[in-house]
């Protein structure tokens, strides 16, 4: 069998597993190359092939890797590399779906190991707690759109911004599902600092207005009173443990792993709302060990409550001074 023969093979493969029913992947193919529903089908039985320029359309808007189609490389299923997939968050594809309910499943399985635990240490806001609160996610939102698409910059506002009915009910069960996994978070100091930075900004430049940054600090304001519960429990509602601390040292991005059996997946933080991820053992056990150290130099906000009440005390009055 030839190289062209695993090519094809490789990408039908690919995007029938991307998007397993029929139908649906009859639809998404008909709009993506403006083909009549029956000559997609044709070309799914296998009665036509593709073209090279149909496979290239088709893999600019799943965002398949030509390498990984050859066989040269598998992203996100191993090998010793970190991997960024973007995502254009104006238009979610189904991969982009798909990538998200896969990683939701790799923490339903970690869910029911007793070693797995999952590490955050961040400079900005952790998705998985972002996305349980509407108003905070929409500005992150709001500001992957402000630097990746020049052509909204002028017209872009943070009332524009919705996320997504299936993109939230996917936040629900990611959020949901995570907190069955015991948790280590360290904070960087400024990521409060910074965000408020941001806000500010933003409403300078008019693109959040006096009411909408009401609705931010009251998500921010629940947010840390929640967040001081989980502190003082060392422990999610649900009895799950977290360790919280505040990092004495900065940090220039957000990185994090899942480690359990069989699972190693380690990510780092890019684009505001993108990751780079690796699931090689190695590169999860380093992030591992890393964040170990990083605890030495940070203050825990789940063993001392000095430490605990001056950490919120401290944010609370930030956030009524500069907001």
């Amino acid at each position: 069998m030839g190289i062209e023969d695993n090519f094809y093979g490789n990408f039908m493969q690919t995007i029938n597993a991307l998007v397993p029913e029929k139908r649906v992947l009859t639809n998404s193919l008909s709009k993506i190359l403006s083909l009549e529903k029956e000559s997609v089908y044709r070309r799914l039985r296998g009665e036509v092939s593709f073209s090279l320029n149909e496979i290239i359309k088709i893999s600019r808007h799943y965002g398949l890797s030509i390498d990984a189609l050859v066989g040269i490389s598998q992203p996100y299923r191993g090998g010793d590399s970190y991997h960024l997939y973007f995502q254009d968050f104006n238009n979610l594809s189904d991969v982009d779906y798909k990538n998200a309910e896969d990683y939701i499943k790799a923490l339903d399985t970690a869910s029911h190991d007793e070693k797995a635990e999952f590490g955050y240490a961040s400079s900005t806001m952790p998705l998985h707690i972002l996305a349980m609160y509407p108003n905070l996610y929409r500005f992150y939102m709001m500001k992957w759109k402000y630097y990746y698409n020049s052509q909204y910059e002028k017209e872009l506002k943070y009332c524009h911004v919705v996320r997504p009915e299936r993109l939230t009910e996917q936040h629900a069960r990611f959020t949901t599902t995570i907190q069955n996994i015991p948790t280590i978070f360290i904070l960087d100091e400024r990521l409060l600092p910074d965000l408020i930075r941001d806000i500010k900004y933003f409403h300078t430049i008019r693109m959040i207005t006096d009411e909408e940054v009401r609705d931010l600090k009251n998500d921010l304001l629940q947010l840390l009173q929640v967040a001081e519960r989980v502190a003082e429990k060392a422990a999610y509602p649900n009895g799950i443990k977290v360790e919280m601390y505040a990092s004495g040292l900065s940090m220039d991005t957000s990185y994090a792993y899942l480690y359990g059996n069989n699972i190693f997946v380690s990510m780092i933080n890019a684009y505001t709302l993108e990751q780079i991820t690796s699931t090689n053992r190695n590169s999860c056990d380093f992030m591992r060990e890393w964040m170990r150290k990083m605890k030495r130099t940070s203050m825990s906000l789940s063993t001392s409550e000095f430490n605990r009440i001056k950490y919120f005390d401290s944010h609370n009055k930030l956030l009524d001074a500069e907001l």
